[in-house]
């Protein structure tokens, strides 16, 4: 199956209200391009925005207030069934997007609309078109077919060759706030304050990874990350076991690239909790997510924590390289390792305070 028609949307869009506002726009005053760019991370809400513009380009009854169309039509009705004639969406065929189904698109361009308006090609996780899917590909956005629109999805937009990128109109989508997806977590899914708090951090803002996961697992995936930060980085005593315990937790960590992002993120949150701990006045009274982070936070330097932010990051970039994620994940949790068994064993409230 090469092309099919498009899901109907099912969770409301959180957020991205100035993406809806600039599409909404060029409809409504009818000033399409005839090729976009959805960019921004994975989960966040890019094809859910997509289908819900669809819809309002091809509505009969298009209202003038608000974001995608009007729900009742026919064409919307269709659409929400997943059959519209006129809405096609191409996604990789196993790895990648390939040849065969680009030319399917181009077959349905050539067709006449059936609802007399646009025909609108939705290419989902477009950055994984193969070499001769994307130049074939670029032929129909150098001569794009009439009344035709296509919407290019992408979390990785770099990977996309540049004449395509320069071809398409981009539209930026971002991470929510905290403040935007805990209460709706709270109050659309009814999870605990708790749950909704844990669940959108380690989303990192993206509503479609949010409801992809159960608290009560992430819960569990924290203790032990809680657990295996403190066997393989705090303890001062058996540091062979220690070492060998963050080698094998590094190797199941680095499985799958998931998985090493999974991870990744867990650190990050695990080291934003102990730089919130360390520069707290009252560290005794302050939450934290991890008590190993609570642990650490009294002894480990603040300049330390920068140099592990600095170098997290780094290790997320160079992770979509062909890098070896288990090393970069090891040699990671080593240098927490070493800046905090190097830092002086004592608690702050030990430090000697300034005159």
């Amino acid at each position: 199956m090469t092309a099919r028609a498009a899901h109907p949307p099912i969770h409301p869009i959180i957020g991205h209200e100035r993406a809806q506002q600039v599409l909404m726009a060029a409809v409504r005053t009818q000033r399409l391009a005839h090729a976009y760019l959805f960019t921004g991370p994975d989960g966040i809400g890019k094809r859910l925005v997509a289908t819900r513009w669809a819809m309002a380009i091809n509505c009969e009854a298009p209202p003038k207030t608000g974001f995608g169309g009007c729900g009742a039509c026919r064409a919307c009705t269709m659409a929400l069934a997943g059959n519209h004639p006129d809405l096609i969406v191409i996604e990789p065929d196993g790895l990648f997007i390939k040849i065969e189904q680009i030319r399917a698109v181009q077959a349905a361009l050539g067709l006449t609309a059936w609802s007399g308006s646009r025909k609108i090609i939705l290419i989902d996780q477009a950055d994984r078109l193969n070499q001769e899917a994307a130049n074939c590909l670029l032929k129909t956005l150098e001569e794009p077919p009439a009344a035709s629109l296509l919407i290019l999805i992408s979390a990785s937009p770099d990977d996309l060759l540049p004449t395509l990128r320069s071809r398409c109109h981009p539209i930026r989508f971002s991470p929510l706030a905290p403040d935007a997806l805990t209460p709706w977590l709270i109050g659309e899914q009814r999870w605990s304050a708790e749950d909704a708090a844990l669940v959108g951090a380690v989303a990192g803002g993206c509503i479609g990874r949010a409801l992809a996961v159960d608290p009560s697992t992430l819960r569990e995936e924290r203790d032990q990350i809680d657990h295996w930060i403190t066997e393989s980085c705090l303890e001062r005593t058996g540091s062979d076991r220690a070492l060998s315990r963050l080698t094998e937790g590094a190797e199941t960590a680095a499985l799958t690239p998931e998985q090493f992002e999974r991870t990744l993120r867990w650190l990050l949150l695990w080291l934003q909790d102990a730089v919130r701990l360390i520069v707290s006045t009252n560290q005794a009274g302050a939450l934290s997510r991890f008590p190993s982070a609570q642990r650490a936070a009294r002894q480990l330097p603040i300049a330390a924590c920068s140099d592990l932010a600095s170098q997290l990051h780094w290790t997320w970039r160079a992770s979509y390289r062909n890098i070896n994620r288990h090393l970069l994940l090891e040699q990671w949790l080593i240098a927490l390792r070493e800046a905090y068994l190097g830092s002086p064993h004592r608690s702050r409230s030990q430090e000697p305070t300034a005159p």
